[in-house]
């Protein structure tokens, strides 16, 4: 358990290891074809011409639905940064919301598919703002090698730190312990390197216009 832990602190990006340490997420899909299968099943004991045509009405429903679902899945865009070989910046929508998602990936070993991991965290559109208001800030911290926190809203955190000798940009989500009181970073978050904090600066323009084609 321990080797693992430092393999997320110092953000390692070895193929072996994320596949050891992250498992794929499952969607689960909602089948929309019951409701019309127990419509034609009460319409069994009317006369036959009648249920001929409610079963032609529900078909012709059905067959509706279905291409309106292919349009949508379709349409859903996500736009992609490369921040390293396995970690990425990526802007699209949940629920109706922007996120910023930076998030280490992983190779499946069933499909052999790049899919994201649980190292990361989804940043809204206000905290991406925010961090970016931060940049010159966390890059003098860098440089002096000083231990920084900046608050960026929800909990969320950006902070400044050395581990082994490297420096580290850390965005994490917060909690508060019950017992303490104390605020505690969380598991939710990643740890970038200097050049990955940088590859996502030279990235911020280009984010910050998927960011305003979703809003």
């Amino acid at each position: 358990m321990s080797s693992k832990k430092k393999r997320v602190a110092d953000g390692s990006e070895s193929e072996s290891d994320q596949e050891e340490e992250f498992e794929p997420e499952e969607e689960k899909e909602d089948g929309g074809s019951a409701e019309e299968q127990l419509s034609d099943s009460a319409e069994e004991e009317k006369p036959k011409k009648r249920p001929a045509k409610k079963k032609a009405k529900a078909s012709a429903k059905s067959s509706e639905n279905r291409p309106s679902k292919k349009v949508k899945k379709a349409e859903e865009t996500e736009f992609v940064f490369e921040l390293s070989k396995m970690r990425k910046c990526t802007v699209g929508t949940f629920k109706g919301m922007v996120l910023v998602n930076i998030r280490e990936y992983y190779i499946d070993k069933n499909s052999g598919e790049e899919k994201p991991g649980y190292k990361g965290l989804a940043l809204q559109a206000n905290q991406w703002a925010s961090l970016m208001t931060r940049v010159s800030d966390i890059d003098a911290a860098a440089q002096s090698s000083e231990e920084v926190k900046f608050d960026l809203g929800g909990k969320k955190k950006c902070s400044v730190r050395e581990f082994k000798g490297k420096t580290l940009v850390d965005l994490r989500e917060y909690y508060e312990d019950k017992n303490t009181g104390e605020e505690k970073p969380g598991k939710k978050g990643i740890s970038l390197s200097t050049e990955q904090w940088l590859a996502l600066k030279d990235a911020a323009d280009d984010i910050d216009e998927a960011v305003k084609m979703f809003s």
